[in-house]
């Protein structure tokens, strides 16, 4: 599967740089706007997200306060997706300028971005999939 990989890649970038036919090139825009405009989206959620939780009743944010682990867990969770949004952003960006300047280290650049959105989407998913596991086998424990 590697050798595939190789054999594509190699047809895509010559030593010239990025050559890249209409289609693909049109593909790979458009892709790179979407993956943009999901990160600007996120980063706008994120930020209502942390105005609703500035502006919400002090004795919510009072019984939450001894809870570090409740901490640690939201530091967590705006690393990973703060690692997202970059990722994605930066493969827009340099899919985007890759395409249009023919430039092959960009392009690597881009892909380099989107195996960093892939790994941590996968780690996510796995762990979301080892934490429901954990909770269906906890729940029968305890009804039986």
């Amino acid at each position: 599967m590697n050798d595939n990989f190789n054999e594509v890649t190699k047809d895509l970038l010559n030593e010239d740089g990025l050559r890249i036919d209409e289609s693909n090139s049109k593909e790979l825009k458009d892709a790179a706007t979407w993956s943009r405009s999901i990160a600007i989206l996120t980063i706008v959620f994120i930020a209502l997200a942390l105005l609703i939780s500035l502006i919400s009743p002090l004795r919510y944010l009072t019984v939450l306060a001894g809870e570090t682990y409740v901490m640690v867990v939201a530091v967590a969770c705006l690393a990973v997706v703060g690692t997202i949004v970059y990722s994605l952003n930066q493969f827009g960006n340099n899919m985007r300028n890759a395409v249009d300047g023919e430039d092959q280290d960009l392009f690597e650049k881009g892909a380099g971005n989107l195996k960093l959105y892939m790994i941590v989407l996968c780690i996510c998913v796995a762990l979301s999939f080892i934490s429901s596991l954990y909770s269906f086998f906890n729940t029968i424990n305890t009804s039986l």
